[in-house]
């Protein structure tokens, strides 16, 4: 039985061991890294001593690379009432093309529907101008015909009965004369004479009715015609010009559909090699691809220069006041993890990135990082680490950050000394979370306690 219970036991009996290896491996490992480090072991924790070196205190933040001279092809097609057009081809990521190569090929179906249609409105535009056009001419033709027709003739009748009315009256006022001269005579009877005399009013009666008639023709017949007239002609050419100006908007419309079904092939408007955008819609996204919708405005494919790249990096809230432009920058690319490229802040924008709908609540800020010596093999869309350096100083006093203990408002460092503990205040510089500068209060080679609150009981500090 004791057999079974030690088989069964066996994994106890070989851990145990190792364990306790490990333990004093761990103890040895510790007590060297504070010896190469010019510290010790105190009584109740390890020391480490002060040195004077080179300070730098970087942020680590992932970018993306893309290009600084980055031509964005764009859906020009205008969309009608918010309308989607479908992605029918598209050329392969990667392929260079030159000005004038196909891109993207969008379904013009919609637009050929809209085509049809305005066709026939231009059609019915056209007829309408015919229509208007010959209104017009007419009412100037009418008013040609009044003026050296109907009005000349009427004028014409008129002023031959006035000259007609005119030799009466001249007639009959001679007449009346003789006649008197003869009544004078005793030659004609009374009768005679009073005849004459009414021979001579009807004369001039006839002579008044037909200048009167003339009169009226030339004030009034003739204007009130004329206003007709001129009014016909008006209003036919306000609707001729209106039928025309029509044609020329539906013309006008109709040329911006064949323009907009001519867009629905999208080509290269310059030389470079394809990047696919990705289309942000209904909560996901997706490559530009056959089967895909788009609307007017979206970036469908990039034409980057890859001789001009640089870095875009998003920074949160809590850290884009710490970036400026001309901080110094390393990275390493994932894709060239052996290459570590230099370059340095060039842009930190001023006001945020537009935010996700899916976290509205999160600002970022847009800063571009430019490359010293770009490399081959670089293309948009790879992902970079960067160490943007933030702070540095030369030859200055550091202290390992835990070895600092904060104390009524003030600084403190525990240094071990004669065999006790003494806690020094201390002035303390720039923090990269690793190492402190210190300012003032220790001197080189003092030795500082790691872990300061083991040895507490040991030293006075302010509450």
């Amino acid at each position: 039985m004791a057999e079974r219970f030690w088989k069964r036991r066996w994994p106890t009996r070989t851990l145990l061991p190792l364990l306790a290896a490990g333990l004093v491996g761990w103890l040895l490992w510790g007590d060297r890294i504070s010896a190469r480090a010019g510290s010790g072991s105190g009584r109740n924790g390890l020391v480490a001593a002060v040195q004077r070196g080179d300070f730098v205190d970087e942020l680590h933040v992932r970018g993306e690379l893309d290009s600084s001279n980055n031509t964005e092809v764009r859906c020009e097609v205008r969309s009608l009432n918010g309308q989607w057009f479908r992605i029918v081809d598209v050329v392969e990521e990667g392929t260079y093309v030159r000005p004038g190569d196909f891109l993207v090929q969008l379904d013009p179906a919609p637009l050929q529907t809209e085509l049809n249609r305005q066709l026939i409105i231009v059609e019915q535009a056209r007829a309408a101008v015919v229509r208007a056009r010959a209104a017009y001419e007419s009412a100037e033709m009418a008013k040609r015909e009044y003026l050296n027709g109907e009005y000349a003739l009427a004028r014409k009748l008129i002023e031959r009965n006035l000259k007609v009315a005119e030799n009466s009256a001249r007639r009959a006022r001679a007449y009346l004369q003789a006649s008197r001269k003869l009544y004078a005579q005793g030659y004609i009877t009374q009768q005679q004479l009073e005849a004459d005399e009414y021979a001579l009013k009807k004369a001039e009666s006839d002579l008044q009715f037909v200048q009167t008639s003339l009169r009226i023709l030339d004030r009034v017949t003739k204007a009130k015609r004329m206003a007709d007239l001129e009014s016909y002609v008006a209003i036919g050419k306000v609707n001729y010009d209106s039928a025309q100006f029509a044609l020329e908007r539906h013309e006008q419309r109709l040329k911006e559909i064949e323009e907009q079904i001519e867009k629905c092939t999208i080509r290269a408007p310059v030389a470079g090699e394809v990047v696919l955008n990705h289309l942000h819609h209904y909560g996901h996204s997706h490559m530009v691809q056959p089967g895909e919708l788009t609307m007017e405005n979206r970036v469908l494919i990039r034409l980057p220069d890859p001789s001009r790249m640089h870095v875009r990096v998003k920074l949160r809230e809590h850290q884009v006041s710490q970036v400026r432009s001309g901080m110094s920058v390393r990275m390493t690319l994932e894709a060239f993890p052996d290459v570590e490229l230099r370059g340095e802040v060039i842009k930190v924008n001023e006001y945020p990135e537009p935010a996700d709908w899916y976290s509205p609540d999160i600002k970022e800020y847009l800063a571009l990082v430019s490359i010293e010596t770009p490399m081959a093999g670089m293309r948009p869309g790879l992902t970079a680490d960067l160490m943007i350096c933030i702070d540095e100083a030369r030859d200055v006093l550091q202290v390992a950050s835990q070895a600092v203990l904060s104390r009524a408002g003030g600084d403190y460092c525990i240094v071990a000394e004669n065999g006790g503990y003494r806690a020094c205040r201390v002035t303390l510089g720039p923090n990269n979370g690793r190492n402190v500068v210190v300012e003032d209060g220790l001197r080189e080679g003092d030795l500082v306690v790691l872990r300061p609150s083991a040895v507490l009981d040991q030293v006075d500090l302010p509450e």
